[in-house]
């Protein structure tokens, strides 16, 4: 397939149906998903199928576009554009896999079972709190508290440091969304008090190790598997990789169970439903709606003359919604058997680190939740970012419980 711009469709993503949720977004997508598989708007080139958007995510010719995200907010040199720079995400070639490689084995299967047992014990403690209330702030009571909590408890600090980490994670991840200006002093600041934190309590772990990750790290270090460098880049992005995005899901899941009271039945009813519950759950309301991808050199995509400064954006939420991979995609169906990948967690090179984690965090919350309520109805909800990553800012639920 040869493009041409003039033979991409343009769309203008300040309509109405893209301020909205993603059933309307994906709508306005879905009639270009058979035509040349891409859209353009204000943003860039938009592909919009999944194997398009899959394609460009695991392409090593396309990284994941830092430095137009932060000169987007007008950061564009200092320690703070370094340390994005040089976090494990934006890394490619060699410092990239030499760094991953390194971080691969603290986050396996034994470490998240060990996670597990403590996320358990926190979200049964703190909705046992709430089983009075008649309105319960799910988005402040668990929503961002519990990843942030258990970044600290991978972090070897006390607890009680969740609300810095949850806020410094919200700061840094305005480079999510559009771009603006505004951000950039919330983004530094934020930044530098985050970086100061992490080199502090690597300080701290050179001098006495436990069985952190910071540890884990240090000692890679100490072996001469890695360097600072690399250290820094898994550490960084397991602070704002890991909680404003859980945040965001778990408060989307809440938002379509309470439309789909029946898929909180078939939970109840079997439990052993619950993970495949999560990635529905995920495929249908995914909190990233859209990654960035930008050309390390100058090339080609199918004819389409591309520079370093360009950006693609591959859609999370219309490769979802794909009927050529997804049949039916706009039921919720948690018996759902997919082959493909969700692009929630990207794909390729650079898909999560910490993929298993976020998901064993779904699954404790919806299995807590399902054990104490029969249902939901939401009371409030705000969310910002439509389009880019969606921002949880406020929800309110009040928990149903049916007569015995």
């Amino acid at each position: 397939m040869t493009l041409t711009l003039d033979s991409i469709p343009e769309i203008d993503l300040t309509a109405e149906d893209f301020q909205g949720g993603v059933r309307a977004a994906e709508a306005a997508y879905a009639p270009h998903r058979d035509g040349v598989g891409y859209l353009r708007s204000q943003r860039g080139l938009e592909p919009v199928s999944y194997a398009e958007s899959a394609r460009v995510m695991r392409d090593p010719k396309f990284n994941a576009s830092v430095a137009s995200r932060l000169g987007g907010v007008g950061i564009t040199n200092g320690v703070v554009y370094e340390t994005f720079v040089n976090a494990l995400q934006n890394r490619e070639g060699r410092a990239h896999t030499v760094a991953r490689k390194a971080a691969n084995p603290w986050f396996n299967a034994t470490n998240a079972g060990t996670l597990r047992t403590h996320v358990r014990s926190w979200v049964n403690e703190w909705l046992d709190e709430q089983l009075d209330a008649d309105v319960v702030d799910f988005h402040n009571a668990v929503g961002r508290r519990l990843p942030a909590t258990l970044f600290c408890q991978m972090a070897g600090v006390t607890l009680d440091r969740w609300t810095d980490v949850a806020q410094w994670s919200e700061d840094i991840l305005l480079m999510a969304q559009a771009a603006k200006l505004e951000y950039r002093e919330i983004v530094e600041r934020s930044a530098t008090e985050a970086k100061q934190f992490i080199d502090d309590l690597l300080a701290e772990r050179r001098q006495n190790p436990d069985e952190d990750l910071f540890s884990f790290m240090v000692q890679a270090q100490e072996r001469g598997e890695v360097n600072e460098d690399d250290v820094m880049a898994v550490v960084w992005l397991a602070l704002f990789g890991s909680t404003d995005t859980t945040n965001a899901q778990l408060n989307l899941h809440l938002l379509t169970l309470a439309k789909h009271p029946d898929v909180w039945r078939q939970m109840k009813q079997d439990p052993a439903l619950i993970p495949n519950a999560v990635l529905e759950l995920s495929r249908v309301n995914p909190n990233v709606w859209a990654v960035m991808r930008s050309p390390k050199e100058p090339l080609e995509l199918d004819g389409i003359s591309l520079q370093p400064q360009d950006i693609l954006w591959p859609n999370v939420f219309a490769a979802n919604r794909d009927p050529k991979v997804f049949a039916d995609p706009s039921r919720v169906d948690i018996t759902r058997e997919n082959s493909h990948q969700l692009l929630n967690f990207a794909t390729g090179t650079h898909s999560c680190l910490g993929r298993m984690i976020t998901l064993m965090e779904q699954e404790e919350v919806l299995k807590a939740l399902v054990d104490r309520w029969d249902g939901c109805e939401i009371v409030t909800s705000r969310f910002s970012g439509s389009m880019y990553a969606a921002r949880a800012e406020e929800l309110t639920v009040r928990f149903v419980k049916d007569p015995a």
